[in-house]
């Protein structure tokens, strides 16, 4: 009995690939999100301790518009920063959101050839289980065939 072969083998192979490349794809692109919110984090714990410094500061009864004018202008600063992180943020949120749309039409082209592959393969063992049936009975036919004539022999004989 042959092996069963899947003609679409190749193609099978290179969908799994692509779809192998979509997932690495993805969790590239979730790493860097994950990178771009903590920036954002560390932005914003800057930010949190600059303001409260400056409210220490003023409870305590220092005021230093020297030091103010620099608060200001790195708190401007972060908040700069901060803003062109948030649109980094997003651009990378869309980015992953693409790879995992490619991640998901991979893997539905994988299924589709699976799924084929399945199918053909079930029809091909049925056919293969016709034939060793047929075989089967065929070789029955011919035994039957010989015990009748041995059977007949022996009558004619006896």
């Amino acid at each position: 009995m042959p092996a069963f072969r899947f003609r679409l083998e190749t193609a099978l192979k290179l969908r799994r690939h692509t779809e192998e490349q979509a997932r690495k794809d993805l969790a590239e692109r979730i790493a860097a999100l994950g990178r771009k919110q903590a920036r954002m984090l560390d932005l914003r714990g800057q930010l949190t301790g600059t303001v409260e410094t400056r409210k220490a500061a003023l409870l305590d009864g220092v005021f230093r518009p020297e030091l103010q004018m620099v608060d200001m202008g790195w708190m401007r600063g972060l908040k700069g920063k901060m803003a062109h992180c948030h649109g980094e943020i997003a651009e990378a949120e869309a980015e992953a959101e693409s790879a995992r749309g490619r991640l998901v039409e991979a893997r539905r082209g994988v299924k589709v050839l699976e799924t084929l592959r399945e199918r053909r393969e079930k029809q091909w063992r049925q056919a293969e289980n016709r034939r060793t049936e047929n075989i089967l009975s065929d070789i029955a036919g011919v035994n039957w065939l010989r015990q009748a004539r041995e059977e007949a022999q022996r009558r004619s004989v006896g």
